[in-house]
């Protein structure tokens, strides 16, 4: 099964997409750092802040208490509980007027006894029951034939003089049913009941109590008003969005900065005559209630109501009142200044990103453009176009590094090439598998030339000069016979040997051979008329083709390979170019060669040769030159081999030579 294609990106996307990446996460870290730690600045700060509120409202509510715990004391101690309830009301109504000076969220002084009789001075808020009275001075006590108890009161004036007396109403009021005086029967020091709404004015406070130190079973109380605690709450808001409120563990309101409208609406009410906070209009008031009422813990939380969430912080109200006080503020309203801050990291964060982007492609392009050209270099030396020049240095070392390896793969393939024929190095590159020993039969042509007198040239010029004089031969005569499309096998000392049909296959390959030696002889002529130019000796080639079959493929040793080709078609080739000598011609062909070469070449028999290890002679014939092409007078031998040997007799050239027979070896 076929690996799927992965997807490729170009290298300088990658690189400018890898960078903008970095500095995307750099700067994004940074402001999520920055924020997470303003985060928890500005949370550590709210929760001081709640800290220090819910401090500043148990001051204030523990100073309203301070003076009636103080005056409790004395009271208890030095009030007798034995004097008339007459003469026992006056007294409370001067200690009422006392505290008011210091207290005025005191609303009256009470004393209840153990049989339920009660004894309270209270200040009146209006005239209205009695015109001219301040206060009012109420007496319970029991009535032993009705079982309930008589009420009657006493108003009076500013300077606490009696100016009407009511006549005594039956009552259900037992002092001793009252949670004051239960709590404080039952306790050494003072104590201080859930706050609740007094009967006889429409505002919140509570009793504070403590039992008489002359008889334990007399309880003397104070009724403090804690309506005062909604103003303070309400100068406490720092916030418009911020919510404050006391209140009771079971749920019910006892102050909020609109405090005493909740009171005086129609919001049902609990045990102690307040409001409840589950049924108030504010959805926050609500869900501070419930969130409370889930596990009653002390501490912070986050509920969210409406579409925002709110950072709570609940503590105790009074340490002796059971009370809670919670405070309240938006999350955006704690967070404002670290999201400004995030805004801003991260439009600054985004210019900066806007102004790297240029300098990021660039700096991208300065990378990969070496590795282009190295790419470009590579893909050269692949398709065997590399010219074996070192691609440009860099200023990167790696890319450096990188460019003179290329460079030297250049050298080593151009040099690799000269050694061995260019179409089996593209073989090698292109089917990826190393070469390996052995070889296929298969048809194929074979050329073989040689240089005439060569021995005698040899000898009359020195080798630097024979060096150079052979090279340009070679170069002339390979060129030729490779842009025909042949495999140069092998120089064998001034000898070529070229073959066709491998290693690609070539369906012409017989025409492709003949017009390789033709275009070889042409270029010769060009060659020769160069050398007489420069007084260097010609150099006259003789050619032998011949086709058939043949092993070609790999030989030698295991750390040695030559592609080559191998059997009876190289040997007569080989012969045939002997017998150009024999038969005084330049290109000398089998008849295989004649017969597979096609209607474009011209073609002279010049009879049977006996070839050595051949069993049966080999019909040859001279290769002329190709079909539409004007031919010398002579036929065409004499225009080719003039070079070698002069003007040559048809008869002669048209037979073997007279003195051998026929079919001889040569």
């Amino acid at each position: 099964m076929a690996q799927p294609t992965p997807h490729r990106y170009s290298l300088q996307i990658v690189v400018a997409v890898t960078f903008v990446a970095i500095i995307a996460l750099i700067l994004g870290g940074l402001t999520w750092f920055n924020h997470r730690s303003m985060a928890q600045l500005a949370h550590r700060e709210a929760q001081e802040r709640f800290t220090d509120l819910a401090r500043q409202i148990r001051d204030e509510a523990r100073d309203q208490l301070a003076s009636a715990h103080i005056f409790l004391k004395t009271i208890g101690e030095t009030a007798s509980p034995s004097q008339p309830n007459d003469d026992m009301g006056r007294l409370l109504v001067t200690l009422l007027r006392t505290l008011q000076e210091t207290t005025p969220s005191v609303l009256g002084v009470l004393a209840g006894w153990p049989d339920g009789s009660l004894v309270l001075s209270q200040r009146l808020v209006n005239d209205a029951v009695a015109p001219g009275a301040s206060y009012e001075i109420v007496i319970s006590t029991p009535d032993s034939g009705s079982g309930q108890f008589l009420r009657r009161s006493i108003f009076l004036n500013a300077q606490g003089e009696v100016i009407r007396r009511n006549a005594p109403v039956l009552s259900d009021y037992d002092a001793r049913k009252r949670i004051w005086y239960q709590m404080a029967a039952e306790s050494r020091r003072p104590v201080t009941p859930p706050p609740y709404r007094f009967a006889t004015f429409p505002e919140i406070g509570v009793t504070v109590a403590q039992r008489s130190a002359i008889n334990p079973g007399v309880v003397f109380g104070i009724d403090v008003l804690l309506s005062d605690l909604d103003d303070v709450l309400s100068r406490m808001r720092t916030h418009p969005r911020q919510e404050l409120a006391l209140f009771t563990v079971d749920g019910e309101l006892a102050a909020h900065p609109d405090g005493r409208k909740y009171r005086q609406g129609n919001t049902p009410t609990g045990p102690h005559g307040l409001p409840l906070m589950s049924a108030l209009p504010s959805p926050l008031l609500r869900a501070i209630a419930q969130a409370y009422q889930q596990d009653g813990r002390a501490g912070s939380r986050t509920i969210h109501t409406g579409s925002e969430d709110y950072l709570v912080r609940y503590e105790p109200g009074l340490a002796d009142i059971s009370m809670v006080t919670a405070i309240a503020i938006p999350q955006s309203a704690i967070m404002g200044a670290a999201n400004d801050m995030a805004r801003r990291l991260l439009t600054m964060g985004f210019l900066a990103l806007l102004i790297a982007l240029p300098i990021v492609a660039l700096a991208a392009r300065k990378i990969t453009r070496p590795l282009q050209t190295l790419t470009s270099a590579v893909s050269r030396i692949v398709a065997f176009q590399g010219d074996g020049a070192r691609p440009p240095p860099s200023h990167i070392t790696e890319i450096d590094a990188l460019s003179g390896a290329v460079g030297g793969l250049q050298l080593a393939m151009n040099n690799f090439m000269r050694y061995v024929p260019k179409q089996i190095v593209r073989g090698i590159v292109r089917d990826g598998v190393q070469p390996s020993l052995g070889g296929v039969r298969q048809q194929t042509t074979v050329v073989f030339s040689d240089i005439a007198n060569f021995t005698g040239i040899a000898e009359q010029l020195p080798p630097e000069a024979l060096t150079g004089l052979v090279s340009r031969y070679f170069a002339v005569i390979s060129s030729a016979l490779v842009d025909s499309g042949a495999t140069i096998d092998k120089f064998i000392g001034d000898s070529v040997m070229a073959f066709w049909n491998a290693p690609d296959p070539q369906p012409d390959h017989v025409a492709r051979a003949c017009n390789g030696v033709l275009n070889a002889a042409q270029r010769l002529e060009e060659l020769n008329a160069t050398f007489r130019s420069e007084g260097l000796p010609e150099l006259h080639t003789r050619f032998g083709v011949h086709t058939g079959e043949a092993v070609i493929g790999h030989v030698g040793s295991f750390d040695r390979l030559s592609y080559t080709v191998l059997g009876h078609t190289v040997n007569i080739a080989s012969r045939l170019e002997a017998l150009n000598k024999q038969f005084g011609t330049m290109i000398l062909a089998s008849g295989a060669v004649r017969d597979g070469a096609g209607d474009g070449f011209i073609f002279r028999d010049v009879g049977l040769a006996g070839v050595r290890g051949a069993s049966e002679p080999v019909a040859a014939c001279e290769l002329v030159g190709r079909a539409g092409q004007a031919q010398a007078p002579d036929a065409g031998s004499g225009a080719l081999a003039s070079g070698i040997s002069g003007h040559v007799n048809p008869d002669v050239v048209a037979r073997p030579d007279a003195s051998r027979p026929a079919g001889a070896p040569v």
